[in-house]
Formats: structure tokens, sequence, C-alpha cells
């Protein structure tokens, strides 16, 4: 067995996803956070686009985004530097250029006042829930007047199972503030002491997949992107897709619970 293996299988979510090759997408879609963003600013500009993609991951929005070459530049910030390497390769694969990823800590974002004319928190808002004062004055003051902040807010229509809330905690590595107090309208309240609700997009969550499903989704997945577990052998293969269908079906429960709307707000 590989030697770091035993390690892997104990992996988050999010590290699992890299070592699988897999993209984390935002709810509803690429495509449709993609037109979002389109329609809300880049329609509406003249001017080529600076843009700051915080707790990035892969940034596969930002990267599709760069392939349009209508932006000055994109920057990725990321904590996790394994995922901030593989960002930076990826868009050397890709031949993206004015695109990069850094390692760096949202709560000590070091760009100058009035960098960026649009700023996507995609779904990070539950991540930065003790701090979202200092992750909120960083992003003011990083935006332009006329710039736009883009979300993915995920938030719970009804109350979970705490035995399944746990799970989901322990899935992704972080703590879940009180379910019933996470509502929509708690959404609100995070952005809307600094920042004005611009328009949204509601996406709701229907159906459930079962592990068989997630099961044979990951693997076609990385049969079809061998070079991210080539170094592993079958069954350690096997095992980790298993992993990763046991922690999607505890997701995908999860989600049943939640709704999503995908934002644009404006500096007030």
């Amino acid at each position: 067995m590989c030697p770091i293996f035993r390690e892997l299988i104990l992996l988050d979510y999010f590290n699992l996803c890299r070592t699988l090759g897999k993209h984390i997408t935002p709810p509803g879609g690429v495509d449709l956070f993609l037109a979002f963003i389109h329609s809300e600013y880049i329609a509406e500009s003249s001017r080529k686009f600076r843009y700051l993609d915080i707790a990035s991951n892969s940034g596969i929005v930002s990267r599709e985004l760069a392939k349009f070459n209508l932006h000055d530049r994109i920057e990725c910030i990321d904590i996790n530097d394994t995922v901030v390497d593989w960002g930076n390769q990826l868009c050397e694969e890709e031949g993206l250029s004015n695109i990069s990823f850094k390692c760096i800590n949202a709560y000590e974002v070091p760009y100058l006042k009035h960098s960026f004319d649009i700023v996507n928190l995609g779904v990070s808002l539950g991540f930065f829930l003790k701090h979202r004062s200092v992750v909120l004055n960083n992003i003011r003051k990083v935006l332009r007047p006329d710039g736009i902040v883009f979300v993915n807010n995920l938030y719970y229509k009804s109350e979970p199972p705490l035995e399944l809330v746990r799970s989901v905690q322990s899935i992704l590595g972080t703590d879940i503030v009180n379910p019933e107090k996470m509502n929509y309208e708690f959404h609100l309240s995070y952005l809307s002491e600094l920042f004005e609700l611009k328009s949204e997009i509601l996406v709701s969550y229907e159906g459930r997949q079962s592990k068989s499903d997630h099961y044979h989704y990951i693997k076609d997945y990385c049969s079809k992107n061998k070079s991210m577990v080539i170094e592993f052998d079958d069954q350690e293969r096997e095992s980790l897709y298993h992993e990763y269908a046991r922690q999607r079906e505890i997701l995908n429960e999860n989600d049943l619970y939640c709704g999503s709307a995908i934002q644009a707000w404006t500096v007030k």
C-alpha cells in the first residue's frame, strides 16, 4: 500500500476531491454562475475587469471566465497550498494568461484599496462566520466603488437532523452554526451591513442520488483523468472512490434541506 494512502482516506471532502482531480462546482453549475456574472457586470462594463476569487479551490469558474479573455487580471486565493499549486498547474496546461493562484488567508488580503472590479466569494461564506467582519471589510477595501461581490449563499430551508449536521461538519472540516438560524434571512443579514443586494437567482436541490450513483460517477470521472490517481494501485483507487461516494451521499442528503441563492451585491 502507498505510504501516504492511510492519510488520504481520512481527507476532508475538499482535499479528497483534489486527490481525485475533481473540481468543486457552484450550486446550479458553472454555466449558470458564469452567465450571472456576465449579465450583472461584464455586459454592462466597457473596460477589462480585475477579478478576485476568495477561497477559490481549483478556481473552475475563474479559469472558465479567463478563457473569454475579457479580463485585465484574475487573482485566485486559497489557504490550501496544495490546491493553489494545482490551480497554477491547470492554468499553465490550459494556456491561460493574466490569472494566478496564491496561498493567502482571506483574513489577511494584501491587495491595495480598489484593486478589483469583481470579488467572487462562491460558497465560502459559511467558512468565515467567526470572522465575517474582517473578511467583509477586506472585500470592501479592495473592491472598486462600482464593483460587484458575487456569492452562492447556501442556506437551510428546513432544519436537518443533528446527526447529519455532525457528519457534514466532519466531512467539510468546519463548524456549522445552528442550522435553524442559517436560513435565507441569515445570509441576507450577513452581507447587508456593508453591501446592498443587486439581484439574485434561487436554486433548488431536488432528487436523491445513492452511494452507488456517486461511486460510478467518480470512477468514470477519474478514468478520464488518470494522472490524478496514477500513483495508487487498483485497490487503493477503489477505496478512494468508495470514500468519495460515502462523503458525497451525506452531502447530498444535507442538500435536500438546503436552497441556494446566487447573488450580486454592491457596496453601500
